[in-house]
């Protein structure tokens, strides 16, 4: 008996061509399950990573129109043209018969500016000279102010923002609120203030507790990052992994990131 053949795997011309015939068979197969996976991740995983950064991309963008909103709120309470110019009248008045009309006229335009902006919350003139330098609040509540005491987001000329942090109302803390201190000029060096919050409504995910889970595809905790302008965070769901005040490119965490840099600051998700 030939030693060959007597230990060979495949001795006859059969079992090769049957052998053959399953790799052919198979490894096709194999391949073509193997591509269409690959395709179906890759398409998935572009169509999820476009969905979020469209997601913060319109949380950017909400963020944005409420800090102008504040600028523009702002400006109707300036003197040049605006009620403050009514509130220096009223400050340095004596008159009792035209400091109870400059009264009830400030009210109603501070009433009016009000109505016609419902994401508005708190608003008010600040004189900090004054004994009672709170004026012409829109709210009733029992309000406790200093400026030092809020988290600066930026700073522009003589706009100072803040945020995000507790309302000043005390019953309206359910989510935090972006404000605007602006400095108003008038007389020979004289300064008053406006004072102006807007409410977060359109960005709950972003200061949702412990995270967000807004993913159609996933029931992982979404979580936010708010960077202000110079690169450090501002607020975070991330906790102690990236705590206010620390920079998030020296963060170091195992999340994927979709970034959208606003004009006032970057909004990211992760």
């Amino acid at each position: 008996m030939n030693p060959i053949r007597r230990y060979a795997v495949l001795p006859s011309l059969k079992g090769r061509l049957i052998v053959i015939l399953l790799i052919a068979a198979v490894i096709p197969s194999l391949l073509t399950g193997y591509i269409s996976y690959r395709w179906i991740y890759v398409v998935q995983t572009q169509k999820i990573e476009k969905d979020w950064l469209a997601k913060v991309s319109r949380d950017r963008d909400e963020l944005d129109r409420k800090l102008e909103e504040l600028g523009r709120v702002s400006q109707l309470l300036d003197v040049e043209g605006g009620i403050g110019r009514e509130v220096v009248q009223f400050i340095a008045s004596r008159d009792s018969y035209q400091r109870p009309v400059l009264y009830r006229n400030i009210s109603q335009s501070v009433a009016n500016v009000n109505f016609s902006n419902p994401n508005v919350g708190v608003m008010f003139f600040y004189a900090p000279n004054l004994e009672e330098p709170l004026l012409f609040p829109n709210t009733n509540a029992n309000l406790a102010f200093d400026p030092k005491a809020l988290p600066v987001f930026y700073t522009q000329k003589l706009f100072t923002f803040f945020g995000p942090h507790a309302s000043l109302d005390p019953g309206e803390r359910k989510f935090p609120v972006f404000s605007l201190l602006r400095k108003l000029e008038y007389g020979h060096g004289q300064y008053l203030y406006a004072y102006v919050e807007t409410n977060t409504t359109g960005l709950e995910d972003i200061f949702a507790p412990g995270g967000s889970r807004t993913a159609a595809d996933s029931d992982a905790p979404v979580y936010y990052v708010l960077t202000d302008p110079g690169g450090g965070i501002a607020y975070s769901t991330l906790g102690g992994e990236a705590p206010a005040g620390s920079r998030f490119q020296d963060i170091g965490t195992a999340y994927e990131s979709f970034r959208a840099e606003g004009l006032h600051g970057l909004p990211s998700c992760s």
